[in-house]
């Protein structure tokens, strides 16, 4: 008989591979659109641990002023994140864009004292078959020196990326 998982950040075994995500994460990144000028953009990003089989998230981000303070909002998502076997992500939210079901795989790299220290993630957009939909969109996640980092790459429907958010995130 195996050990069960060992709860890394207190979440539910189910989704140990995800404690990685748990908390507060703020930061700066830079957004490119297609016939846009790119521009700065604040985000804050919150993975919450529910004890339950999913963790709560929610992501805001705000087009930066001059000063280099939160202006307009541009962006807001919520949703589940949840796992299964051999790593699984299943990612359902609530967007402005319409593509609300991801899947992907996470590949723990480091444990440091009980600690994910360096994981990532891709995650592409699924149809209601579960079959990938890549050019609607793919987000690569990672941790790495405690720093959260996020590529959003998408496109209009059935061609290529051509929009692109990325940034890099600490820890509240």
């Amino acid at each position: 008989m195996s050990e069960a998982p060992r709860l890394l950040a207190g979440v539910h075994p189910e989704i140990a591979h995800l404690s990685w995500l748990v908390g507060e994460w703020h930061g700066t990144g830079v957004a490119e659109f297609a016939g846009q000028e790119p521009f700065e953009y604040a985000c804050q990003v919150e993975f919450s641990n529910t004890e339950q089989p999913f963790l709560l998230y929610t992501s805001t981000m705000w087009h930066l002023t001059t000063d280099r303070t939160r202006g307009e909002l541009f962006r807001e998502e919520s949703g589940i994140w949840s796992g299964g076997s051999n790593n699984l992500v299943a990612v359902s939210l609530a967007t402005h864009d319409g593509q609300p079901d991801w899947t992907g795989t996470v590949q723990v790299a480091e444990i440091t004292n009980a600690v994910i220290t360096r994981a990532g993630l891709r995650l592409v957009v699924t149809d209601a078959h579960g079959n990938e939909l890549a050019d609607a969109g793919v987000r690569s996640i990672g941790i790495v020196a405690e720093k959260l980092l996020l590529v959003h790459e998408l496109g209009p429907e059935n061609h290529p990326a051509t929009d692109k958010l990325s940034i890099m995130m600490s820890k509240a």
